[in-house]
């Protein structure tokens, strides 16, 4: 089955477009459970790899994948494209090789921050944006 193309925001940054795209998938509510299990154990996976790559922002990593949870928590309640968007949004965190590799590039992660931002945005959650600490 071919899935609907959902328009992407426009703040999704260039180099993500198509991989996010790629991920975006209208699952049924009852499948969020296995996507926050994905995620949390990318988030072990990254963890366990922090000491041989000193670059990784463990935090915020970990503020992205609480975040996400939250999203996936609440999964059931959004529509059907919101939802969509969630999964984009998971699948790509849990891409190590998306437009910045996440474990061997500094920037790795900078690229799912911005996705999951703009997806944030997208669903009105503003209170959940991911700012870097200064």
């Amino acid at each position: 089955m071919t899935e609907p193309r959902i328009k992407l925001p426009p703040t999704i940054p260039a180099k993500c477009q198509k991989i996010f795209q790629s991920k975006i998938e209208h699952l049924p509510p009852d499948t969020a459970g296995v996507l926050r299990a994905q995620v949390g154990r990318y988030l072990k996976m990254v963890k366990g790899k922090a000491p041989a790559y000193k670059h990784l922002d463990l935090p915020l990593i970990e503020k992205m994948a609480q975040t996400l949870e939250t999203l996936l928590d609440g999964y059931a309640d959004l529509s059907e494209e919101h939802r969509a968007l969630v999964v984009g949004a998971a699948r790509y965190f849990i891409e190590t090789s998306d437009a910045n590799d996440d474990l061997t590039d500094p920037l790795g992660f900078d690229d799912d921050l911005a996705v999951l931002n703009t997806v944030l945005l997208v669903l009105d959650r503003p209170d959940l944006v991911i700012t870097r600490a200064g």
